[in-house]
């Protein structure tokens, strides 16, 4: 935990989430099980992570690294999203890709944050000022840090 108080709003119609002092390693410790798989909604590192050829996004897809790379600190806001199938990704429009990047540039979605065809559970974004804002498909179930 980053600070000594924390400050957290649920905004239940949006399955929304935005808070103040908690990070990244509290949402770890703080969700039942890790996503399957992550896709970066931002620039990561091409050399340490794979590059998905449809979407042009990093991804990540082991267990081992999800939990590295979402406990470890960044230099710049962490931004992503889960989803299901190592596939899944493939089957995204043109259209779709767009919203992955403006969701990405602009912390908030064109439309709702989860996808069919990706199934994801959570959207990730890290905020320059130091909250975050996630984004749950089920709010409470997933939960045990709010």
């Amino acid at each position: 935990m980053q600070r000594k108080y924390i400050y957290a709003n649920l905004e239940k119609l949006d399955n929304l989430v935005f808070a103040y002092g908690i990070d990244q390693s509290d949402f770890v410790h703080g969700i039942k099980r890790l996503p399957a798989n992550l896709v970066s909604l931002v620039g990561v590192d091409d050399n340490e992570h794979a590059v998905n050829a449809h979407t042009g996004l990093n991804v990540i897809n082991d267990e081992n690294e999800i939990r590295r790379y979402l406990l470890q600190s960044h230099a710049l806001p962490v931004k992503w999203l889960d989803y299901d199938e190592v596939g899944d990704l493939d089957f995204l429009t043109a259209t779709e890709i767009a919203e992955l990047l403006y969701l990405g540039h602009m912390d908030r979605p064109i439309r709702s944050p989860f996808n069919y065809k990706l199934r994801n559970h959570y959207v990730f974004l890290e905020q320059r000022n130091g909250g975050i804002k996630v984004y749950y498909s089920i709010i409470f179930p997933h939960l045990a840090i709010f």
